[in-house]
């Protein structure tokens, strides 16, 4: 839920469905910021680790990077 509500406030026009898929993985938000914002690839990723660097260490947990 603190996930949720976080991706929520940055990223708008991302949906209750959006983030239920993503199951904590980076690529999944990368699908889905680039789908909602048209972003390249290179820009969803940028725009990640700008919002994991804006977190303190315990919420960037939160987000697992699998790629």
């Amino acid at each position: 839920a603190e996930l949720q509500s976080h991706l929520k406030q940055r990223w708008g026009k991302l949906s209750d469905d959006d983030i239920a898929k993503m199951s904590g993985k980076q690529d999944e938000l990368v699908v889905a910021l680039r789908e909602r914002y048209g972003y390249a690839e290179a820009q969803a990723v940028m725009e990640i680790q700008h919002w994991i660097s804006d977190f303190d260490s315990d919420a960037a947990r939160l987000f697992n990077d699998d790629r």
